[in-house]
């Protein structure tokens, strides 16, 4: 009977082993699962913050697609008014000998006459660019306008 207690102690003592190195592998299970749910945390943060950033760029990006589109059609303007600008200042451009005329002290028939205006475009030139600052349409410019009618008729 002495063998039988033995026996039973000793198969007790191998499985209180037994059962002390299973919880040893439990608890180191529980310790590797507890790290990776951490590093699954971070990753999912880390995947939000992407998520963020992606979804600021997509908005940054449509407004640089917007300001691009806004500053082909600015573009366009400025050239368009480039090139206007470039008609205008030329030499030979009829308003322009015409302002420099004016300014040189021209009288308004003689305007007409040598570049070819209208009474109204040399009265407006005439206006706004005399020497004297203050043209006025009165009754003596009457008389140059039928000048210039009758010059033109002829």
């Amino acid at each position: 009977m002495s063998g039988l207690i033995l026996i039973s102690i000793a198969l007790t003592v191998l499985v209180g082993a037994l059962c002390v190195l299973v919880y040893r592998q439990q608890v180191e299970s529980f310790g590797k699962q507890c790290q990776l749910l951490k590093i699954v945390d971070e990753q999912r943060e880390l995947v939000l913050g992407i998520g963020a950033v992606v979804a600021e760029i997509e908005h940054i990006s449509k407004k640089l697609s917007a300001n691009q589109r806004s500053m082909s059609v600015k573009l366009e303007h400025l050239s368009t008014d480039i090139l206007q600008r470039d008609l205008y200042q030329t030499t030979d451009d009829r308003h322009q000998l015409a302002i420099n005329s004016a300014k040189q002290g021209m009288d308004l028939f003689e305007l007409v006459q040598l570049h070819g205006l209208t009474s109204d475009e040399a009265t407006l030139i005439m206006s706004l660019h005399s020497p004297d600052g203050r043209f006025k349409h009165n009754a003596s410019s009457n008389v140059v306008s039928e000048k210039i009618s009758e010059a033109t008729m002829v």
